[in-house]
């Protein structure tokens, strides 16, 4: 299951200070690679799906969402076993997002009733 972080699909480094679920002593100092254990990082998300309370559809979506989740604790103990932050990451429920979900959808702009009105009125008249 390894899957390579990048820009577009890499999950959402969840900054937030400490967390239960996240100890610096696990980190690798120096070099910023977890020396956490496929089992290790299992129970955690396990851990993490029960404190968030998150449930899958399927063995494919909770499969999607823990390699999310693994790329954000890589991230967390990457940026924490840096020491030169003057803050900490952590878990949090956004651990299985990927940062386009995080951000969500773009606004939709919206109009008034009366240029919603008007904008209906120019269509049926077949004016664009």
């Amino acid at each position: 299951m390894a899957s390579a972080l990048n820009k577009s699909s890499s999950s959402a480094a969840a900054r937030v200070c400490s967390s239960p679920l996240m100890h610096p002593s696990r980190v690798f100092r120096g070099c910023g690679w977890s020396m956490r254990s496929d089992e290790e990082v299992k129970a955690l998300f396990e851990s993490w799906m029960v404190q968030f309370e998150k449930v899958y559809t399927s063995i494919e979506e909770k499969e999607k969402r823990f390699a999310m989740f693994r790329d954000t604790l890589r991230s967390i103990d990457l940026h924490n076993s840096t020491g030169n932050s003057l803050w900490r990451c952590g878990l949090n429920r956004f651990a299985d997002y990927t940062n386009d979900e995080v951000r969500g959808p773009k606004p939709i702009k919206r109009c008034s009733n009366t240029q919603q009105a008007e904008v209906e009125d120019d269509a049926a008249a077949g004016i664009n």
